[in-house]
This record gives structure tokens, sequence and C-alpha cells, in this order.
């Protein structure tokens, strides 16, 4: 976990040196354990990080980040169907 304003991160750069710099709890935490899975290795652990591209909304609840790009465009989608769904139950004099 970097800070956003380092661009050029790479998978093996050294992360300590970012941890007072991150700005919020995400991130913050994120860091934290990533930092215990180093140590776990460090110390013979067999460890594998994936980092999910996108995770959707929870299947039950529905829950998602509102400031998700992907639940952005979908959200903006339904609206444009709808938009063009009332539009033209309107135009034909329903």
């Amino acid at each position: 976990m970097f800070p956003a304003e380092i661009d050029q991160a790479k998978e093996n750069s050294d992360m300590t040196q970012y941890g007072d710099k991150l700005t919020d709890g995400y991130s913050q935490t994120k860091w934290v354990a990533e930092q215990l899975i180093l140590k776990a290795s460090q110390r013979g652990l067999p460890v594998a990080v994936y980092r999910c591209g996108n995770i959707s909304g929870d299947s039950r609840s529905a829950a998602w980040n509102k400031q998700d790009f992907v639940l952005s465009v979908l959200q903006g989608r339904i609206v444009s169907i709808l938009f063009s769904v009332l539009a033209s139950s309107n135009s034909t004099g329903c």
C-alpha cells in the first residue's frame, strides 16, 4: 500500500517507509496487514497476497463503496435506461 502521491511504486518496493504517509484508515489497515504478512514470510511461513481488481456489492445487503467507479457507471446506465423508457412512454401519449 503506497501513498497516493507515489506513482512509480513496484511490487518489490520497500513499503515500510510509507506507513506514516498514509492518511486514510483503509490504506493504513491494508498497510498493517501487508506488514504482518511480510513478517510471517520473513519467519519462514508460506504467504501469498492477492490484490483483487474490483469487488462488487454484498450479495445479500447490496452494500457497496459509494465512490466506486463501477458502481457509478452502473447507476448512470440504469438512470439513462429509465429516462429513455419514461421519455418514450410520454411521447406515445400514455
